[in-house]
């Protein structure tokens, strides 16, 4: 099983894009799938802070490169990746408001946890690919 924190984030979505490629409209990094008219949307931080996590979440506004520009989209799913460790105040605000992650879901790398059951097509196919490939399995809280 590959150790959590060796997981690089950028590459890991790369070969995810390219795992959905026949299924989901994507971004070349993979940063962002689009079903529909609906994004499902990868950001990935080393540390997530309280006032930017309840402005993205409450908002569902994202930045999303396209092309040779970045737009801020609509995103209909989100799914926050934490690389170094959600801290406990924000785990205890997740918790506290299940509005906060009806549309969102909250992986931690360093942990290997998850806060969040989002019901995003895309993210559960992300979960089963990390498992195929890398033995990740996230325990959820």
């Amino acid at each position: 099983m590959v150790k959590l924190l060796t997981l690089k984030v950028r590459e890991t979505l790369k070969a995810f894009k390219e795992h959905c490629r026949d299924e989901w409209e994507a971004e070349k990094n993979g940063q962002w799938f689009k079903i529909d008219n609906s994004y499902h949307v990868f950001v990935w931080s080393k540390s997530i802070t309280i006032p930017t996590l309840k402005s993205m979440v409450c908002l569902h506004k994202v930045s999303v490169r396209d092309g040779d520009f970045w737009k801020v989209k609509d995103a209909s799913f989100m799914a926050f990746i934490s690389t170094g460790g959600l801290e406990e105040d924000v785990c205890e605000v997740l918790k506290a408001d299940p509005r906060m992650t009806e549309h969102c879901v909250f992986y931690d790398l360093e942990k290997g946890i998850k806060i969040g059951m989002a019901l995003s097509p895309v993210f559960k196919k992300f979960e089963e690919f990390l498992k195929a490939k890398y033995g990740l399995d996230f325990k959820y809280i």
